[in-house]
């Protein structure tokens, strides 16, 4: 897409949606290592936080697209590379299952 019709981002929504990524990556270190297992729960909003604006986001960019199928392209374009590299990678970690 030529870089006119690519849409300013919201810095507030990203930085929060960062903020609660980190909130889930913390919570599932901290569960994981039975550090401070009440403390991994509290985190939990974080998933419920990252889900909501992911869909506000989503929808937003769904909506300056040029057309449905443009929108379906780029955001395959910019997903499917990540999920075939890691489900090989994935394979070749577990060959037999």
């Amino acid at each position: 897409t030529p870089l006119s019709r690519v849409a300013p981002r919201i810095a507030s929504l990203e930085a929060l949606r960062a903020f609660a990524a980190l909130a889930v990556l913390l919570g599932h270190a901290l569960d994981y290592s039975q550090i401070r297992h009440d403390l991994a729960r509290s985190l939990a909003f974080g998933a419920d936080l990252f889900f909501v604006l992911s869909g506000y986001i989503v929808a937003l960019s769904a909506s300056r697209a040029a057309s449905p199928l443009d929108f379906l392209r780029r955001r395959a374009l910019r997903l499917l590379p990540l999920y075939y590299t890691v489900t090989l990678l994935e394979a070749l970690r577990h060959p037999s299952q």
